[in-house]
């Protein structure tokens, strides 16, 4: 549990990013009730919202976003410039600005907020939807070191989050941990199929999965070695380990897996709003 930052802050988009984030600040006393708005202009989504966040919810924004230290954008990047003009009247220069937008960069954003610059950019993963997330952000010169602090203790309610100093390298989490989700479960989905090919149920298949690869990266995370270092230690002469990576070596597992990131990274830079 945080310490309480007597903060207000604000949440424009309540959809499934922005509605985690809001949770976690409550859930983990960062933000009070009071101090927290949330912006949803969908009415179905702002009913069920109020199901999940004690929390003041509005569709649309007033003077009471003036009086906001955070104002946190969590709409869809292809909406953002539609949707900005109506917050804009609310927002002041002293207000920091943490955007979990996709691909929006800060110039890009400081452009559509009228030469705003306390910005940062953040890029979350899927997992911060259960609070077990990573999260990469980027904050210029402009941004206070008592600020980069709060916005780390805002992010760090949906799981962990980690400052980087280029903001090239917000593409880079792009393709490391969010799509990263994506190719880990790439590997889950082939393991299924082998597991179950093998003789396994997809219920036990599953279970058999999920714990060798939480297994194993706790194994990782506590320990002193490499990831080379406990395949090695794994991978017999002559043994099973050995046999399977053999294959995988001959396919050129290893090498798709780099030029895989590397492909993601590339994309993430062609798609970003510079």
């Amino acid at each position: 549990m945080f310490e309480r930052s007597p903060v207000k802050v604000a949440v424009i988009g309540g959809g499934n990013m922005g509605s985690a984030f809001a949770a976690g600040f409550l859930r983990e006393n960062i933000v009070s009730p009071a101090d927290l708005i949330v912006y949803e202009v969908n009415e179905d989504r702002r009913a069920n919202l109020k199901t999940l966040l004690n929390c003041e919810l509005r569709s649309a924004p007033g003077k009471e976003l003036s009086d906001t230290v955070i104002i946190i954008l969590a709409v869809k990047p292809q909406v953002f410039p539609d949707v900005i003009g109506d917050y804009m009247p609310f927002i002041n220069a002293d207000q920091l600005i943490v955007s979990i937008m996709a691909g929006c960069s800060v110039s890009y954003i400081s452009e559509k907020l009228n030469g705003h610059t306390k910005i940062v950019r953040c890029m979350p993963n899927l997992a911060a939807q259960i609070s077990e997330g990573v999260t990469v952000f980027f904050a210029p010169d402009a941004v206070s070191t008592d600020e980069k602090k709060l916005v780390k203790k805002l992010l760090d309610a949906a799981g962990e989050s980690y400052a980087v100093n280029n903001e090239d390298l917000i593409d880079a989490a792009t393709a490391v941990s969010s799509s990263g989700s994506g190719f880990v479960f790439y590997l889950f989905e082939h393991w299924m199929k082998a597991a179950c090919e093998l003789g396994f149920s997809e219920e036990m298949a599953q279970r058999l999965i999920a714990k060798t690869f939480s297994g194993a990266v706790k194994f990782w995370q506590e320990g002193d070695y490499t990831a080379e270092a406990l395949r090695k230690m794994v991978t017999s002469k002559g043994g099973t380990t050995e046999a399977g990576l053999k294959v995988f070596n001959q396919r050129g597992l290893g090498e798709s897996l780099v030029e895989g990131i590397k492909a993601a990274y590339k994309r993430a830079g062609e798609l970003s709003q510079k």
